[in-house]
């Protein structure tokens, strides 16, 4: 009785100080003022450019256009597109291809799956021979030919979402 007791309050304290902690990362958001206006912190905060984000990151292996973003989205294509440059600082197709160049190349960091395993898995077909984009594919084009990319922030973590 008392060892699950013990261990019931640890875990109340884990939540608690989770929650303190996602408490005061937003105070210091909304307090922050014109600092804030752009920025992936603020991009992720935006309702719809926040949820493309979550699908961007949590789903890059799906064939992502403008239009299935922001219909997602709920926004028109023209204003998704625009908001989502205004706040991330890039367009969305742009950072979708620098995500998936992130993701893969920490997938063959790990050495764990061959590479058409991870080309599925980040969106590209499955055939290394074949390896182009599913959607507008000219940054991924170069960066597979041997081109470096500047990647996501490292400090991004792929479980954001």
């Amino acid at each position: 009785m008392i060892a699950t007791f013990a261990i019931s309050l640890y875990q109340v304290i884990g939540h608690l100080t989770d929650i303190l902690f996602i408490q005061t990362i937003r105070a210091h958001i909304a307090s922050a003022g014109e600092c804030s206006e752009k920025g992936f912190v603020k991009a992720v905060m935006d309702p719809q450019i926040g949820q493309a984000l979550a699908l961007i990151h949590n789903t890059p292996h799906e064939s992502w256009t403008v239009a299935s973003l922001a219909s997602r989205a709920g926004m028109s294509r023209a204003s998704f597109a625009a908001r989502f440059r205004d706040l991330v600082g890039e367009p969305p197709l742009k950072y979708l291809t620098r995500w998936r160049m992130h993701k893969a190349a920490d997938l063959l960091r790990s050495g764990q799956e061959s590479l058409s395993e991870i080309a599925g898995r980040v969106g590209y077909l499955a055939d290394p021979a074949s390896a182009r984009p599913s959607n507008d594919g000219s940054e991924a084009r170069r960066a597979l030919s041997g081109r470096s990319l500047k990647c996501p922030d490292r400090t991004a973590s792929s479980s954001l979402f």
